[in-house]
């Protein structure tokens, strides 16, 4: 633990942008909390809007954000999707693409035809995924539980955080 905290002070620590409905709190929740070690670590930072205080303007806090981090999380679920706002702040998420955000759809709950959805000139689906095999979190016919889902996602995340790291070095 100590050598990977050593070599991790010498790469830029790494902002990431979770976009979710606040419908799916408990399973955003269950993500940061799969993602903690990398944090813990100083790898990355994590933010979502959960973390906005008490006196700020809470579109100033997201633009903000959504601006400066480099890794751009967006929970795909029916929640997120239904949403008009949340649907805005896909697209300007996805026009982050072009200043070398990394976008990417992690699949929480059954969405139909999320992959077809069309932001600008992109679709949801032009993205790869995590979990890379494009299985949905939630679903019980591929996953044995939702935490081996989860574990799945996060070492595959580390992947990612350690190719940007690489890029930046």
């Amino acid at each position: 633990m100590h050598q990977s905290h050593q070599s991790s002070s010498h790469t830029k620590v790494i902002e990431v942008y979770l976009s979710y409905s606040s419908k799916d709190e408990k399973m955003r929740k269950e993500l940061e909390t799969s993602l903690s070690n990398l944090e813990l670590q100083g790898d990355i930072i994590i933010w979502h809007e959960g973390k906005i205080r008490a006196g700020k303007n809470r579109q100033i806090e997201i633009d903000k954000h959504l601006n400066s981090s480099r890794i751009i999380l967006l929970l795909i679920s029916q929640n997120l999707i239904a949403s008009e706002e949340k649907r805005n702040e896909i697209k300007r998420a996805i026009e982050r693409r072009n200043d070398g955000a990394c976008i990417i759809p992690v699949l929480l709950s059954s969405t139909a035809n999320w992959q077809s959805i069309k932001f600008g000139d992109c679709k949801l689906g032009d993205f790869p995924t995590l979990p890379k095999n494009r299985k949905f979190i939630t679903d019980r016919r591929y996953w044995k539980s939702q935490n081996e889902a989860f574990v799945t996602l996060a070492e595959e995340f580390v992947e990612e955080v350690e190719r940007l790291a690489a890029e930046s070095a």
